[in-house]
């Protein structure tokens, strides 16, 4: 298993609630995140906001980016650029931070 402290971006979404949930059981070091209300223990970030995504990256050894703003068909039928213009932001975000701050591995997945 991963040693060192564990970040789990989008952990309030199935794939991301699986994942905490497995490595809690495990006894890793993870922390889970969520993009705005609290949610159990997990910590909440914008992560469109470049500082404060690189605040929270500071010190975690690996990070799961699980992470997407989802919109319904009505937005993503009209204007489909603000769904994929916004993860784009995030995503660069977090690839950049995470160089930044020293993270040892990165995994990202999608299921959208």
């Amino acid at each position: 298993m991963l040693d060192g402290k564990i970040l789990v971006l989008g952990a309030s979404g199935f794939i991301g609630r699986n994942l905490y949930e497995y490595l809690k059981t495990k006894g890793c070091d993870v922390t889970g995140h969520q993009h705005t209300k609290n949610f159990g223990d997990f910590v909440n970030c914008d992560l469109s906001d470049y500082r404060r995504t690189k605040a929270l990256l500071i010190g975690y050894d690996y990070v799961f980016m699980m992470a997407a703003k989802t919109f319904g068909l009505g937005v993503l039928s009209t204007k489909p650029e603000s769904l994929v213009r916004e993860n784009i932001v995030m995503n660069a975000n977090v690839l950049q931070a995470c160089y930044e701050c020293g993270v040892k591995k990165v995994l990202m997945v999608s299921s959208s």
